[in-house]
């Protein structure tokens, strides 16, 4: 009976030990995150984190005297923060086909060595709508994802696409604009303090300031007047970022709209589309408890060339 006693008292000590080992642990991983993000919060009040002051003061600057989209020194500034494609090999464990990229090969027929933009591009991998193109076609393109550490994870897996840790302006011009990191999500714009329930019901916390470049900034950046596939997902700007781009100076072929937080809703998208010569391919619907979600594809129907000649509009990003 005492060997009996004395085998429970040793279970007890045993499990006392684990537990309060594996609190001391918690302990120190809950600290070592709290110390993270407060971290990075400082670090995101300021544009462009780990970039040289030089280039925080010149976009201010920039910002202080409103330049439009195709300013030189904002599309040279531009050129310096967007990152370069990875070298190494892709380490993503999985390419998804989302609904939207079933449509982008059927509308262009497997196009190889393709283009493409994807602004909230996420971690690059979970629900990627470019990551198929790039792995099995050989496309390549620019990721815009505005939450640092979700596109820290973007970075982490290697894509072999110019990437760049900012967001797409809902104007012509360059801005800092607050937006709400989510638990589920990337970044969102709060834009003129727009925050829903949505984003309360998520756990988004705001405070975090980022850059934001119109879209001609960025493809003037990386010389590119053609654009094989857009994939739009902004949480509710995507209409004003639309209305922001030269289309007389642009082409994009293929353009996939999240419109579920659409502000101005699906009717004045659609209208918006139509005016700038696009009809619908496709509209796509799903939703469990946690997501909702509806994208509209467009397609271009006017195939006349839009402007002729060489490109003027940047230097390379490889002559750069």
């Amino acid at each position: 009976m005492a060997r009996v006693y004395l085998l429970y008292a040793l279970c007890n000590i045993l499990t006392i030990f684990i537990t309060l080992k594996w609190l001391h642990e918690r302990k120190r991983i809950v600290t070592k995150e709290i110390i993270r993000y407060r971290y990075r919060n400082q670090l995101l009040n300021q544009p462009f984190s780990g970039s040289d002051e030089e280039l925080r003061l010149k976009f201010q600057l920039l910002i202080n005297k409103s330049v439009d989209a195709l300013d030189e020194e904002l599309v040279e500034l531009a050129r310096q923060v967007i990152e370069p494609p990875s070298e190494r090999r892709t380490k993503a464990r999985t390419v998804p086909v989302t609904p939207q990229i079933k449509d982008v090969i059927e509308i262009l027929g497997k196009k190889r060595h393709g283009f493409f933009v994807e602004c909230g591009a996420y971690d690059g991998e979970s629900a990627s709508n470019t990551f198929y193109l790039e792995k099995r076609l050989g496309w390549s393109g620019l990721l815009i994802e505005s939450d640092y550490l979700v596109y820290t994870k973007l970075r982490a897996i290697s894509r072999h696409s110019y990437t760049i840790n900012a967001c797409l302006g809902p104007t012509t011009h360059p801005e800092m604009i607050e937006i709400s990191s989510s638990a589920i999500g990337g970044g969102k714009l709060v834009y003129n303090g727009t925050y829903g329930e949505k984003d309360k019901r998520f756990g988004d916390r705001l405070g975090d300031m980022v850059p934001c470049f119109p879209l001609d900034t960025l493809l003037a950046a990386m010389d590119r007047r053609h654009v094989d596939y857009l994939s739009l997902d902004v949480e509710g700007y995507e209409l004003d970022i639309l209305r922001s781009i030269s289309w007389d100076k642009f082409i994009i072929d293929v353009i996939s709209v999240e419109y579920v937080m659409l502000k101005e809703g699906k009717k004045a998208l659609k209208d918006y589309m139509e005016t700038i010569g696009y009809v619908t391919f496709d509209d796509i619907n799903y939703s469990d408890e946690d997501f909702e979600s509806s994208i509209a594809v467009y397609q271009q129907y006017n195939e006349e060339e839009k402007f002729s000649g060489s490109s003027d509009i940047s230097r390379s990003m490889s002559s750069a």
